[in-house]
């Protein structure tokens, strides 16, 4: 018995980055059989704000509504820059960290369960865990410079719960 899930891209994985170089590296690496379910998204990272507060987002972003996102991206490098008010208008100075502000725009539609995993970039965890308002677990392992953000909240009703039933087990119930 499958439950019902509601999902128009399950078992999908979708990647964005500034780069061409990267997503066709990236695409050498899919297996073929695997390909059709692998979408590749190329977008400008534009500099701008978070409540008066400056940072970065892609200009594009999938239509999706994801439950794992993996964040590692972008490079300095690859920041337009298109706000008239920043303290400096060049990013291509490599001790300056890229804040990548897209998670917290899409905070509000995102689904208990949901996990976030962020490769490095400690300065844009601390970023987004000061200004994400859900009920987000949050683990760094110091070792592997890997943090996790998992949205822990009860489900939104009974297809929501299938799906954290589903892609969770029992785990989930013990944040109802």
């Amino acid at each position: 018995n499958k439950p019902k899930i509601r999902n128009s891209s399950k078992f999908q994985l979708h990647s964005v980055d500034a780069e061409k170089k990267w997503i066709n590296i990236a695409k050498k690496m899919i297996p073929n059989d695997l390909k059709p379910f692998v979408h590749f998204k190329q977008s400008n990272v534009i500099s701008s704000d978070f409540r008066g507060i400056d940072c970065h987002y892609y200009e594009k972003i999938p239509n999706i509504l994801p439950d794992f996102i993996y964040l590692d991206a972008p490079h300095p490098n690859s920041v337009k820059n298109n706000k008239k008010n920043l303290v400096e208008k060049k990013w291509d100075n490599p001790d300056k960290v890229v804040m990548a502000g897209d998670l917290l725009r899409i905070e509000s539609w995102l689904l208990p369960g949901c996990c976030i995993l962020v490769d490095g970039r400690n300065s844009n965890v601390r970023f987004i865990q000061k200004h994400f308002y859900r009920n987000w677990e949050f683990q760094f392992n110091y070792k592997t410079d890997v943090s996790v953000f998992e949205l822990q909240e009860p489900p939104l009703g009974l297809v929501n719960e299938q799906t954290l039933n589903y892609c969770l087990g029992n785990d989930y119930k013990k944040w109802k």
